[in-house]
C-alpha cells in the first residue's frame, strides 16, 4: 500500500486541479463589461487599437499583444492584424463573437471550428478573419484580428 500511495496522491491531486479549471459555457450573450475597440474607448486594459475601428467587441479577459499587432492606416490602404491573449474558453468566445459580430453588422462568411477555431466575417466595406488558437491546459487562448477596409481615396478599390 506504501508503493502506491505517491500514485494515489498525485491522481487526486490532478482531479482536484482539474475540477478547479472546469468552466461553464454561458449562452452566447455579451456580457455588461464588454470592452469596444477604437478610439475613446473607455476600456483601460486595452491601450492600444487603431482609430476608427469601433465595430468589434472583446470581452476584458482578453489582453492586447502589443509586439505582435500591426496596422497600418495609408491613404490606399487599412488593415493589420490585431493580436490578443487571455483565459478564455474557446467555444465560448466564439459564440460570443457571432452575437457581437452579427450586432454590429458583420455577416459571416465561413467558419471552420475543431480544436481551434476560424471565423471570417464580412461588412460593406470591411473583410475581417479571426482566428482563435487553443493555449492549452496552462496557456493562454489566442485571438488573432486581421482585418482589411476599402479606402476612399483608394477609389473604391478594395484592399488586398
Amino acid at each position: 500500500m506504501k508503493r502506491h500511495l505517491p500514485r494515489i496522491l498525485l491522481a487526486g491531486a490532478l482531479l482536484l486541479s482539474l475540477a478547479g479549471c472546469a468552466t461553464t459555457s454561458p449562452a452566447p450573450t455579451p456580457p455588461a463589461d464588454t470592452v469596444e475597440a477604437g478610439e475613446g474607448s473607455a476600456a483601460p486594459n486595452l491601450s492600444y487599437f487603431p482609430t476608427g475601428v469601433t465595430d468589434i467587441e472583446l470581452p476584458r479577459e482578453l489582453e492586447p499583444v502589443r509586439d505582435e499587432t500591426m496596422f497600418i492606416e495609408t491613404a490606399s490602404y487599412h488593415g493589420g492584424v490585431l493580436v490578443f491573449e487571455g483565459r478564455v474558453e474557446i467555444s465560448s468566445l466564439a459564440d460570443y463573437l457571432a452575437v457581437t459580430m452579427t450586432k454590429n453588422g458583420w455577416r459571416l462568411a465561413g467558419s471552420v471550428r475543431y480544436k481551434n477555431v476560424l471565423l471570417a466575417y464580412v461588412k460593406p466595406g470591411k473583410f475581417c478573419t479571426i482566428t482563435i488558437i487553443d493555449g492549452g491546459m496552462i496557456g493562454k487562448t489566442r485571438v488573432a484580428i486581421y482585418l482589411t477596409e476599402e479606402s476612399a481615396a483608394a477609389g473604391g478599390a478594395a484592399a488586398p
